[in-house]
């Protein structure tokens, strides 16, 4: 059912996703993965109201078989509570990793992104410094023959 849940999630996610939304998405999942938590305790809680109710109901059979049965009805309610409490701590434990990826949220604001695209944009002025130095120099090595020994070029896109 998890797969199911961020099978739907990346159909909804476009790629090449940065760091924050990344975050995001696992948020999203998180919550996701939280709300169907939640519907399968409602439905644990409902499951026990139900067996609870055919205790009642079942009051008027024989003694055996009502003896029987509640041991059984029983048995089944300490599974489903036990149940229960997983999910409430597997609950607990998702709340804690949002609230873990809130705050680390938070240090993204528009200002760190505009500064990493300045970098980016100084990154690639450098660069292209550097090809038309390389260049200079090579007309200059090739001029007054020396040999320069330049490392390959890597592309900037």
């Amino acid at each position: 059912m998890l797969f199911n849940v961020k099978i739907e999630l990346l159909k909804h996610v476009p790629e090449g996703v940065t760091k924050e939304q990344g975050l995001v998405k696992e948020l999203q999942l998180l919550r996701l993965t939280n709300n169907r938590l939640e519907n399968e305790k409602a439905e644990l809680v409902h499951q026990l109201e139900i067996y609870q109710n055919q205790t009642e109901i079942n009051k008027g059979d024989a003694f055996a078989a009502e003896k029987d049965e509640h041991y059984k009805l029983k048995s089944e309610v300490a599974d489903l509570k036990m149940q229960l409490k997983t999910a409430d701590l597997d609950q607990q434990c998702l709340k804690e990793e949002i609230r873990k990826l809130k705050n680390e949220l938070d240090n993204f604001d528009p200002s760190f992104f505009e500064e990493i695209e300045d970098l980016k944009y100084n990154y690639n002025e450098e660069v292209k410094k550097n090809i038309i130095l390389e260049e200079k120099l090579k007309t200059l090595s090739e001029q007054f023959d020396v040999q320069i020994d330049i490392p390959a070029r890597v592309s900037i896109d």
